[in-house]
């Protein structure tokens, strides 16, 4: 038997959630979508416009969220992060917490802890054991986040490395999250590389 590659599973799986939030409401659907190309962070344009074309055909259900308690801001999670980041960075104590809505759920975000940190050396390497990453970073603030689930109560915990200075001030340099005991994530910031111009400049 022979099959033909059209029908062969596409090998990367990607979802999306498309929400929408009001003042009195918020509704969300997600959108799976199945393809050749195994998207990054820089094809986000590319990946939104295929799920925009796949929504009408999705067959998941359409999350509400329409009552009276709930949470009365609209900010998403990435907006909430931003929002006590730059409190940490005003130097408000912790902790700080702020509701938000994700796939029209609502959830807490506390900035639980800050400790100032003077220094985080970072080094990566990658194939072949090259080093793509040799670095320090100075004068940082450590911010330990904790989100809730309302309903579930289910906690999720993270941590970022924020700057604080000239050019890296509200910047993460680093972002962990470890879900459980034996799986961690990293992620870093790598900073751009110099143009020829920079350093013909710097060099003068």
């Amino acid at each position: 038997m022979r099959i033909s590659p059209r029908l062969l599973p596409l090998p990367h799986s990607f979802t999306g959630i498309l929400s929408r939030v009001e003042p009195a409401w918020a509704i969300s659907t997600v959108v799976p979508l199945q393809s050749n190309t195994d998207f990054t962070l820089h094809q986000y344009d590319v990946a939104e416009a295929l799920m925009l074309e796949r929504i009408e055909g999705s067959e998941r259900p359409v999350r509400s969220l329409a009552t009276g308690g709930r949470c009365a801001r609209a900010g998403s999670f990435l907006a909430t992060v931003t929002e006590l980041l730059q409190a940490a960075l005003e130097g408000r104590s912790s902790p700080l917490s702020r509701c938000y809505l994700h796939d029209a759920q609502e959830n807490t975000l506390t900035l639980e802890k800050v400790t100032p940190t003077q220094s985080l050396p970072v080094q990566l390497r990658g194939p072949a054991d090259v080093i793509i990453l040799d670095t320090v970073y100075h004068d940082l603030l450590q911010l330990d986040f904790v989100s809730e689930h309302r309903e579930t109560g289910k906690r999720v915990y993270f941590t970022i490395f924020v700057g604080t200075q000239s050019g890296l001030r509200g910047v993460p340099v680093q972002i962990r999250y470890q879900p459980n005991w034996w799986f961690q994530v990293v992620l870093n910031f790598r900073p751009p590389k110099p143009s020829a111009s920079d350093s013909a400049v710097a060099s003068r």
